[in-house]
């Protein structure tokens, strides 16, 4: 279904979103449960543009969550033209554990 761009609509999209890219986030107990506790959140409307909030802990890379975010809302909502993180560091995934690091399986 198509929306028009008003904030209430990008808050309902969003809602859609975390239900329907639900692996992405920390909403399901069974995310929460393995460490994935990332939110993404409305912070405001600037003509076009949609600006979030990225926190928590992501499986994916936040940047990738951001895309598929922007992608999932200018699919309800063509008149946006960008979706964009409220602060540049919210892209930042050095919080996450490195693939290389060894598990605690190993012998």
């Amino acid at each position: 279904r198509v929306m028009p761009l008003t904030e209430e609509n990008v808050e309902n999209a969003l809602v859609d979103a975390r239900t329907e890219l639900s692996q992405l986030f920390g909403y399901d107990p069974e995310n929460v449960q393995v460490g994935i506790t990332g939110k993404v959140d409305f912070v405001e409307l600037e003509g076009p543009t949609v600006i979030l909030r990225l926190s928590g802990r992501f499986w994916h890379e936040r940047s990738l969550v951001l895309a598929r975010v922007g992608n999932f809302l200018q699919n309800y909502i063509p008149e946006i033209c960008d979706v964009v993180i409220e602060d540049p560091s919210q892209l930042d995934d050095s919080d996450k554990p490195a693939l290389s690091e060894p598990s605690t399986f190993d012998t």
